[in-house]
């Protein structure tokens, strides 16, 4: 967990002058958490992979993929879900791994598929 630390300062006119006020808020950053992972094989060779996310903020989360689909990535909707569509020729097949990371470059746990045609 990291905590990210943000300070504001309020200031009052009064009467006398000015009455000047910091205030210190802490918030909790959680890494991600990758919840569910799936595909979908259907029109011959397109395969759609779907997801959930669980965070503070799933919009701001991302998809980063490995194994088959190396360096794609996709945005995760404002409801923590995603999904991608791929056209993969059978011999492109094999091991996918996704990891989600949200703003704060937090990870969550990996998940793996090993696609089928």
């Amino acid at each position: 967990m990291i905590l990210r630390i943000s300070s504001v300062r309020t200031c009052v006119l009064l009467a006398l002058g000015f009455l000047c006020i910091w205030t210190t808020n802490v918030h909790a950053d959680s890494p991600p958490t990758l919840t569910t992972f799936n595909y979908i094989n259907y029109q011959g060779n397109y395969y759609t992979f779907v997801g959930q996310v669980t965070d503070e903020n799933p919009a701001g989360c991302m998809i980063g993929f490995a194994g088959i689909l190396q360096g794609i990535t996709v945005d995760v909707e404002s409801d923590g879900s995603f999904q991608f569509t791929i056209e993969l020729e059978p011999s492109e097949l094999g091991t996918v791994n996704a990891t989600a990371y949200d703003a704060g470059n937090l990870y969550s746990n990996v998940r793996s598929l090993d696609v089928l045609p």
